[in-house]
């Protein structure tokens, strides 16, 4: 029966991860001020995975993950050029995903769409990985 739930839960779990790693980067990055609260945010972020089955030592190199995440948020933070780099996404992405048009908000949110975009990079070559794994074992 797994194999079956397999086939069913994989693809739908693919199309999902835009959508959860937005969330977890706006809850894990928005807001983390300092190096502290990095760490903090970064190892709760990895201890999240727990609930989707993953060992505690994956969950471990996913906090370490989580922390680049935080970099890339604030490297967004303190770009001094996000403003022009907002303006020239999609209107749709500026409508619907960063829907404040300036302030302090919209830098936040800029921040968090940047680390989300390394974060899909992140989960585009995990899930490479394992789909390689799976038709090419060892």
């Amino acid at each position: 029966v797994t194999p079956w739930l397999a086939l069913v839960y994989a693809p739908l779990a693919v199309l999902a991860l835009p959508l959860l790693a937005w969330w977890e980067e706006d809850i894990f990055r928005r807001g983390t001020t300092g190096a502290a609260s990095a760490c903090k945010r970064s190892a709760l972020f990895g201890l999240l995975h727990v609930t989707a089955g993953v060992s505690l030592g994956i969950c471990v190199a996913l906090g370490c993950a989580g922390f680049v995440f935080t970099l890339v948020y604030w490297r967004a933070l303190r770009d001094p050029r996000a403003a022009e780099h907002r303006a020239a996404l999609p209107a749709w992405v500026r409508a619907r995903v960063l829907g404040h048009p300036g302030g302090g908000r919209a830098v936040e949110q800029y921040g968090v769409y940047r680390a989300t975009q390394a974060h899909l990079v992140y989960n585009a070559i995990g899930v490479t990985v394992i789909v390689i794994s799976a038709f090419f074992p060892s």
